[in-house]
C-alpha cells in the first residue's frame, strides 16, 4: 500500500526548519541601590569643573561664595548645569549644590541640594563634602526615564593658605556624580533562569556603551576598558563585582552565540542568535567568565566558558578573565586578570578552533613606574617598586583571594586573611651585599 504525503506540508516544514531562531527579548526593570543590597552595579562620572560659566543664557540664583565652580555633565541626551556654592560664608567648603534637573537652564526652578562637611581633625588638607541621593528624570533615547546618583565632593588642598579654587589646590578639586541606579531582568534559557544586571559604569545614564579602550595620560601596555557594566549569573547564584563585564556586541552562554542590543528607553535587552561564520576559542584553564575584544571595539563576553567555546570569526585580544580553583587543603580561591597590550592577537577563523594563551604559568613583575622615576629624577632619595603578577598570555593579575575554606596552608596577608601573605623583597648591590628589604603592600 503506497502513503502518499503532502508536498505542501513538506515544504512548509523545510521552510520553518531554515528559519533562523529567534531573538529573545528581556524586560528590564529600574532598579535603586539600597542599605539591604549586598550587591549593585557601580558607576560614576568625574564632572568636569570650571571657574566660569559655560557658554549659555543661564539663570542663576543669588550666590554665597564669591568664586563660585561651574559644571555641565551629559546625563542621556542632555545636558545639565551644576554650580557648587556655600550654604554660609562661614564655611570651609562647597556645601550646597544647585542642580539644572530639567535641562531648561535655569537654576532658579529646581530645589537646592545642601550637603554636610566632613571635617577630618587628623588629616584638615582633606576637605570632603557629603550629599544625599538625587532623583531626577532623564531624557535618553528620546524618552523620559528615572534616574539617581549621589554627589560627591573632595579636595586636597595643598597649600593651606589659599582657597580651594585657587592653584594649586584648584586642580585637586573633585566633583563626582556616583551612580546609584541601575536595570535588571530574568533571562530564560534551555530551560535555565539567568539574571541579568546592566550598570551605569560611565555615569553618563545611557546603560549602553559598549566596550572601547581607555588610553591615560602615561603610557601603559594594560588595557584599561570603558564602556558600562553587564552581568550575567544563575538566578540562584550570588551576583558580586566580580562578575562585571564591560559591554559587548556578543555573548556566548554555552555553545550559543547571541549579538546584544539594549533599548533603555523600551526598557528591553535584545539577544539575537549568531550561527555564521563561528570559530572556536580555547584557553587551558577551566574560566568561569571570559572577555575578549577586537580593534574595531567589538568585545565577546563569555559566561562559564569552561576551556573552549564558539565565537564569531575575527581577530582578538585578551580582555579579562576569572577562574576558580582548590588548593590542597580544599579551600577555594578566586583569581580576576586583566589584558595587556603585550598580549599577542590571536585570529579566529570560521570553522577552525584557535588557542589563546592564558594563565600558568605566572611570573612576578618588578618595575619602578613613571611617577616613581619622576620623583627620583626630581631628587628624592627614596624609590617606589610596583610588583605585577604576570600570565602565560602578558595578562595582570589583578585579584587573588580565598572565596570559601578555613584550612589552607598557604601563608596569608596579616591585613587580609583572605588574601596570600605580600610578597618579600631584596635589593642588593653589586657585590651581592643586601642594601634593603621588606614586604610589598596592596594596592
Amino acid at each position: 500500500m503506497a502513503i502518499r504525503g503532502s508536498p505542501t506540508y513538506f515544504v512548509a516544514l523545510v521552510a520553518l526548519l531554515a528559519l533562523p531562531a529567534l531573538a529573545l527579548d528581556v524586560a528590564l526593570t529600574y532598579q535603586t541601590a539600597g542599605v539591604d543590597r549586598e550587591f549593585f552595579p557601580y558607576g560614576g562620572n568625574r564632572v568636569e569643573l570650571t571657574l566660569d560659566a559655560p557658554p549659555g543664557a543661564w539663570k542663576l540664583p543669588e550666590l554665597v561664595s564669591q568664586t563660585p565652580v561651574y559644571g555641565l555633565p551629559e546625563l542621556g541626551d542632555r545636558k545639565h548645569l551644576v554650580l557648587l556654592d556655600r550654604k554660609a560664608k562661614s564655611d570651609k567648603f562647597f556645601t550646597r549644590l544647585y542642580f539644572d534637573k530639567n535641562a531648561n537652564s535655569d537654576l532658579t526652578d529646581d530645589p537646592v541640594i545642601d550637603g554636610r562637611y566632613l571635617e577630618d581633625q587628623q588629616r584638615p588638607e582633606y576637605l570632603n563634602a557629603d550629599f544625599d541621593p538625587v532623583d531626577m528624570t532623564v531624557v535618553a533615547g528620546g524618552a523620559e526615564l528615572p534616574y539617581q546618583f549621589t554627589p560627591n565632593l573632595y579636595c586636597f588642598k595643598v597649600d593651606g593658605n589659599k582657597e580651594v579654587t585657587e592653584e594649586p589646590n584648584r586642580q585637586n578639586l573633585h566633583l563626582y556624580f556616583s551612580t546609584r541606579c541601575a536595570y535588571s531582568g530574568t533571562l530564560a534559557l534551555d530551560g535555565a533562569s539567568y539574571a541579568i544586571w546592566l550598570g551605569d559604569r560611565d555615569g553618563n545614564a545611557r546603560f549602553n556603551d559598549s566596550f572601547s579602550i581607555r588610553e591615560l595620560e602615561r603610557p601603559s601596555d594594560r588595557v584599561y576598558a570603558q564602556g558600562d557594566s553587564f552581568y550575567l549569573v544563575k538566578s540562584d547564584e550570588k551576583l558580586s563585582h566580580e562578575y562585571g563585564q564591560t559591554l559587548g556586541r556578543y555573548l556566548v552562554v554555552g555553545d550559543k552565540v547571541f549579538e546584544v542590543a539594549i533599548d533603555i528607553a523600551a526598557r528591553k535587552l535584545t539577544l539575537t542568535p549568531v550561527t555564521e561564520s563561528l570559530a572556536t576559542l580555547s584557553w587551558p584553564a577551566d574560566l568561569a567568565g571570559l572577555e575578549v575584544y577586537a580593534e574595531d571595539k567589538t568585545a565577546v563576553m563569555f559566561y562559564h566558558p569552561g576551556g573552549k567555546a564558539p565565537l564569531p570569526a575575527g581577530t582578538y585580544r585578551l580582555l579579562s578573565y576569572r577562574l576558580y580553583t582548590n588548593d590542597e587543603q580544599g579551600d577555594r580561591w578566586q583569581l580576576v586578570a586583566a589584558g595587556t597590550k603585550k598580549g599577542t592577537p590571536i585570529t579566529a577563523e570560521a570553522g577552525n578552533t584557535v588557542k589563546l594563551a592564558l594563565g600558568e604559568p605566572y611570573r612576578p613583575v618588578v618595575q619602578i613606574p613613571d611617577y616613581a622615576r619622576d620623583m627620583l629624577n626630581s631628587g628624592m632619595d627614596q624609590v617606589q617598586l610596583s610588583l605585577e603578577v604576570r600570565g602565560a598570555g602578558e595578562e595582570v593579575l589583578g585579584d587573588l583571594r580565598r572565596i570559601a575554606g578555613q584550612g589552607t596552608k598557604i601563608a596569608l596577608s596579616s591585613k587580609d586573611n583572605q588574601r596570600p601573605a605580600e610578597p618579600t623583597y631584596k635589593i642588593v648591590d653589586t657585590e651581592g651585599e643586601v642594601v634593603s628589604s621588606g614586604r610589598f603592600e596592596y594596592g
